[in-house]
């Protein structure tokens, strides 16, 4: 299937969806209202989240952690009182750059708030000037202090988050 072929069928899908009753709530995730999955709405929302078992991640704001996958070897350092896990922890630009990809994937967007919160001088400026390119493009749209993608900017909305990231720490 070719770009196009792929973006019209993206496209018949949020609107039949929609007629149906199912909202958009991410962007590969549709619900009725009040059924939305919440296995991973912490990670949407950029809250912290604890993960338990084989391949489990975990996020405590600054750090990333995940377990072994290999089920044996996690049974085997429990029973040891071990955890075997990996991690990593994540600087000014991995935050900022995550929560404006993840934030975008959402209906309800990327939050004025927290972006000014988290941009410093020269980022929020260059964030801020995309941002309006985007809204004149009709790809993105205002509404209650959020930027949220139009249904045509749900169809590059990688590109779209790649273009916002902030490109060093603290520019």
């Amino acid at each position: 299937m070719n770009e196009s072929q792929s973006a019209d069928q993206f496209i018949f899908l949020m609107d039949r969806l929609a007629e149906k009753g199912y909202h958009h709530y991410e962007i590969s995730n549709f619900s009725r209202k009040g059924y939305e999955a919440i296995h991973n709405s912490n990670y949407w929302k950029s809250k912290k989240y604890l993960g338990i078992g084989p391949s489990a991640h975990s996020y405590n704001g600054k750090q990333r952690f995940w377990n072994i996958s290999n089920n044996a070897k996690y049974i085997s350092s429990l029973s040891k009182n071990l955890l075997n896990q990996e991690e990593e922890t994540l600087t000014h630009k991995d935050i900022a750059n995550e929560t404006i990809m993840i934030s975008l994937r959402t209906s309800k967007g990327i939050s004025k708030k927290i972006i000014e919160e988290l941009l410093k001088n020269r980022e929020l400026e260059i964030f801020q000037t995309k941002i309006k390119n985007y809204i004149k493009s009709n790809l993105i749209f205002e509404q209650n202090e959020f930027y949220i993608l139009t249904q045509q900017g749900k169809l590059f909305a990688d590109r779209i988050a790649m273009d916002l990231f902030i490109d060093t720490e603290y520019l």
